[in-house]
């Protein structure tokens, strides 16, 4: 069963000769047009302190209202098993997870929308689910941002998320004490020196 038979575009054509006493033929054809679809959305972190165990929230949201009835068919199911309905439009993802929304009626645009964070470049890209996505790089990613816009049809549509920290290190207490740190090598390294001075004029002796 492919869906509802509301679902289908039904199309009768009636073609006949008199004059060559030709029996009617009627031909049916069926269209059959999807007016739902698949959103799925997926995060990847990346970076010296990418932190993969943080979770990221979002927000989806919708350009034009949306019929109760066919609001109330809207489910999500996330990578980790949980699952329910579009009862709340927030929610989170971590580093390797994923979420997909079912049942988005054809023609809405979705925004999916990440809260900014502190030392993370966000990124983002759009790909047919069913095709195969091959990774990030630099020299072709189409958008730097934190709101994607995706127009619901007949194919079900993935964003993928990029979280990259390039943050440093905070190595500020290592820099600070070392210049001690030095002092404390060179006064150890004298007095060593001192003992074996003294140690030695004692053998002398």
């Amino acid at each position: 069963k492919l869906a509802d038979p509301s679902d289908w575009t039904h199309v009768a054509t009636l073609s006949y000769d008199i004059t060559g006493g030709i029996n009617p033929e009627i031909k049916v054809t069926n269209d059959y047009t999807p007016n739902s679809s698949d959103l799925t959305v997926a995060k990847t972190v990346t970076g010296l302190l990418g932190d993969h165990e943080k979770q990221f929230s979002f927000t989806l949201s919708f350009n034009q209202p949306i019929d109760p009835e066919k609001l109330a068919k809207i489910t999500w199911t996330k990578s980790d098993g949980t699952n329910g309905t579009l009862t709340d439009r927030t929610f989170t993802l971590s580093h390797g997870q994923s979420i997909v929304f079912s049942g988005i009626p054809a023609g809405v645009i979705a925004t999916v929308t990440e809260e900014s964070y502190d030392n993370y470049t966000t990124k983002y890209k759009i790909h047919n689910t069913a095709e195969t996505f091959f990774g990030w790089s630099p020299t072709t990613e189409s958008e730097v941002a934190r709101v994607a816009n995706v127009t619901i049809d007949a194919t079900a549509k993935t964003i993928q998320f990029l979280n990259q920290n390039e943050a440093e290190p905070d190595m500020g207490v290592l820099l600070d004490t070392l210049p001690y740190i030095l002092i404390l090598v060179v006064v150890a390294g004298g007095g060593v020196l001192l003992f074996l001075r003294k140690r030695k004029n004692d053998d002398d002796e």
